[in-house]
């Protein structure tokens, strides 16, 4: 089988870069794999072994035997593959099931008519008005509701999502789509990964791209007021810095104000494998994300995989994720307060978090790893190939 994977490859500074990586790498061991990356990142794009990368005006059609589209809601990223999904119907994944900013950047903005336009073919009964909800007070469109995602799911053979929910909320939305689910993959770890010794000190730990969604001035706050009843408990943000720099400043003073002593740890655009490393060295994993686009979070399954619970927010993806290990706070007013609780649960039953830990772990070895997505994306291109007739 031959597949042609498009996709951003390191150092591209995105999170599908990393894990397609990963999943590259499983792929190659099963299938010819080619990786399909933007012209102008081909000269630095890296890839695992075994894997060939060429630029998308280099790519030949007729070399593969299906096209594997790895998609997400950056046009940056993924504005080159946009045409070939709907020209050449292969597998489309998809990392972001809402497409707001993608389409904002394609079309000239929000009020822009091709913006509305793309509204209404989404979503036609709307008259192209755009549904909203309160976040942080502020009204917001709710994208959830127009995901903007019509376009490339009914021009793809098949679309791979990583929630059942989003299954089920498409099926729905787009009745004559082939829509399956699949986990998001992530590393099972063979042994128990050098857990931080039993002692005073706690650690908690947030990961992935620094921007409001993320809530890390939430964390930030919410760690504040229980490191002032347990002076063990630790932090760090890690994570890719905005592409102005000014919210990753407005954090680092954040936590200059909050005065925490040394306690508190802030790192930007490290690669994967140091990030792991910082996870490894936590304790629990916060992993929030409000206003969301559906989105699964790849630090908080990454650890999964090492064995570490998470914090996360009570958003629908989230909702079918083993409650042992993934300790939800609502997006509401009640955010704060509960996850300042949830980080007191750990710090003073450490223990229990470890058994939690040690569940995560199996779920990801379970149903979950690399190797077992992989397969499973072989399996639907074998199927995706026979039903095309190629």
């Amino acid at each position: 089988m031959k597949l042609a994977v498009w996709t951003p490859l390191p150092p591209q500074r995105s999170g599908i870069a990393d894990y397609c990586f990963r999943l590259l790498a499983e792929l190659a061991r099963q299938a010819e794999v080619v990786a399909v990356v933007r012209d102008d990142a081909a000269p630095s794009a890296r890839a695992p072994a075994g894997v060939k990368v060429i630029a998308r005006r280099n790519y030949e059609p007729d070399a593969a035997d299906l096209d594997v589209y790895h998609f997400g809601n950056q046009a940056r990223f993924h504005a080159y593959m946009f045409e070939a999904i709907l020209r050449r119907p292969g597998i489309l994944v998809l990392h972001d099931p809402a497409l707001p900013d993608f389409h904002h950047d394609l079309c000239g903005g929000y009020d822009s008519t091709l913006f509305r336009e793309e509204a209404s073919f989404d979503s036609p009964a709307s008259g192209a008005a755009l549904p909203v909800r309160y976040v942080d007070g502020r009204v917001e469109v709710d994208w959830l509701r127009l995901p903007l995602a019509r376009r490339v799911v009914e021009a793809s053979a098949l679309t791979i999502v990583h929630s059942a929910w989003i299954r089920d909320a498409f099926r729905a939305r787009y009745p004559t789509a082939n829509v399956v689910h699949r986990y998001h993959a992530a590393v099972a770890a063979a042994a128990e990964p050098n857990r931080p010794a039993p002692g005073a000190t706690v650690t908690f730990g947030t990961f992935g791209g620094i921007t409001p969604p993320k809530r890390t001035a939430h964390v930030i706050d919410a760690f504040a007021t229980v490191h002032g009843e347990f002076p063990g408990a630790r932090l760090v943000v890690c994570g890719w810095s905005d592409e102005s720099g000014r919210f990753v400043a407005a954090i680092r003073a954040r936590l200059a104000d909050a005065n925490l002593d040394g306690a508190t740890r802030l790192r930007t655009d490290v690669p994967a494998d140091e990030m792991a490393r910082l996870i490894i060295g936590c304790d629990a994993v916060i992993a929030l994300r409000w206003p969301t686009v559906g989105e699964t979070s790849g630090p908080m399954m990454n650890a999964f995989g090492i064995g570490r619970p998470v914090i996360a927010s009570d958003v629908p993806q989230n909702e079918e994720i083993d409650g042992r290990f993934c300790w939800r706070v609502p997006v509401d007013e009640g955010e704060d307060a509960t996850l300042a609780q949830r980080m007191r649960d750990v710090l003073a039953a450490p223990e229990s978090a470890r058994l939690a830990g040690d569940a995560a772990r199996d779920f990801v070895r379970r149903e979950a790893s690399f190797e077992l997505v992989a397969a499973q994306h072989i399996e639907l291109a074998e199927v995706t190939i026979r039903a095309l007739g190629r």
